[in-house]
């Protein structure tokens, strides 16, 4: 029997998942998951799924640094937390490859420490993988056989696109489409509110990462309640109304993978960059926070730089705020290549897929090279594209 190894941390992730079920029947291949936390270990034995977790090893080894970067850098995890997991995984991963034959791996987006570690065990043992990129765009989502982001075999070749024929009235049209929704009512999937029912999930999985660490299970996040200081209000931002010319600038959340690996600074340095950049073309800043960002600090940030450097937040349609700009600064955001679709010149601070491909080539990335699949419905992976599956994470 042959199994494909899935990393999962969440609910969302499990059913997302399961619309490739039928390409792993497909496949012959029997899903096995590697849970990172207690509570989808639990549901996923409820639902009669075959799962593992590890422990944590107090072995006196090291664990690469490059390895443990995200989680540190994010502070999910503590260096020494992040060490003592890092070992737990690799460990139980090992035993796993020992007892089963692991013929394919699942790995969403590939940047948590787990995740990592699993990576290194596919290249060890040269098994194919399928990487998850989950974005906003509807009905689409990015696989890749070797990563998601700059590690990502589209990243290293954008050529890889001359591969996928396309209908190119068909992406006119989908693009004029999604255009005259997008300016009609800009609404983003996952948006969410710092309310009561956010803090008490955020309480109670912090209860979770405690009792995690005295079961001694390795897990990727571990909250502490000392996070929670001083992020248990919310905080309003004073939004402006824009008027002139701008440059337009849409906040990213600032433990998002773009800010932290893929630009490597914080996402107030990289408002910074904006408002140097803005200043030097000679138009003020225009910010949009991002709808997801729960942080207390970031919204008194803004605030203060709205009153010490001159910086206009808004909270208006984003298409709205993207058209009537004079360019757009991002990190690597979904909103840069919504921007390229309206035309707008964009500059990417940080390594941006979107940056490198090539205007002639955007229709074969949308419409060739994502799979018509969305995070946020249950429709299933079609057997149309279990070929182009092969094909993908075939690319070495």
């Amino acid at each position: 029997m042959s199994i494909v190894l899935i990393n999962v941390s969440s609910k969302e992730d499990y059913c997302f998942i399961r619309k490739l079920y039928g390409y792993f029947e497909y496949k012959s291949l029997v899903p096995y998951y590697f849970c990172t936390n207690i509570i989808i270990y639990g549901y996923l034995l409820l639902k009669g799924e075959k799962a593992f977790l590890a422990e944590t090893s107090q072995r006196e080894v090291m664990v690469d640094p490059e390895l443990m970067f995200f989680n540190v850098r994010s502070g999910i995890l503590s260096e020494e937390e992040a060490r003592v997991c890092g070992l737990g995984f690799r460990d139980k991963i090992q035993s796993i490859f020992d007892e089963y034959d692991v013929a394919m791996a699942v790995v969403p987006s590939g940047r948590m420490l787990s995740q990592k570690i699993l990576s290194q065990f596919v290249k060890t043992y040269e098994v194919p993988a399928i990487y998850i990129g989950y974005g906003n765009l509807p009905n689409r989502t990015f696989l890749d056989g070797e990563g998601t982001d700059k590690e990502s075999a589209l990243f290293k070749d954008v050529s890889l696109l001359e591969g996928y024929n396309i209908d190119e009235k068909e992406f006119f049209r989908w693009k004029e489409n999604y255009i005259e929704k997008k300016l009609d009512a800009h609404i983003v999937p996952q948006s969410r509110k710092f309310d009561a029912t956010f803090l008490m999930k955020r309480v109670l999985r912090t209860f979770v990462c405690k009792i995690e660490s005295v079961m001694g299970i390795a897990h990727d996040i571990n909250y502490s309640f000392n996070m929670l200081k001083g992020k248990m209000e919310a905080v309003e931002v004073l939004f402006d109304l824009v008027i002139g010319k701008y440059v337009f600038f849409p906040m990213q959340l600032s433990n998002d993978a773009q800010v932290v690996q893929n630009y490597g600074k914080s996402v107030q340095n990289a408002l910074y960059d904006a408002l140097f950049i803005a200043r030097e073309a000679g138009f003020k800043l225009v910010v949009k926070p991002h709808p997801a960002e729960v942080d207390p600090e970031i919204s008194r940030f803004l605030n203060c730089m709205k009153e010490s450097e001159g910086i206009l937040l808004s909270n208006d349609n984003t298409f709205k705020l993207i058209q009537n700009s004079e360019f757009v600064v991002t990190i690597n955001s979904t909103v840069g290549l919504e921007s390229r679709l309206l035309g707008k010149d964009v500059r990417f601070l940080g390594d941006s897929l979107f940056e490198r491909i090539p205007e002639r080539l955007l229709g074969h990335y949308i419409m060739g090279y994502l799979f018509n699949l969305d995070y946020f419905n249950a429709d299933l992976l079609c057997q149309d594209d279990f070929d182009k599956l092969d094909r993908i994470i075939s690319l070495k």
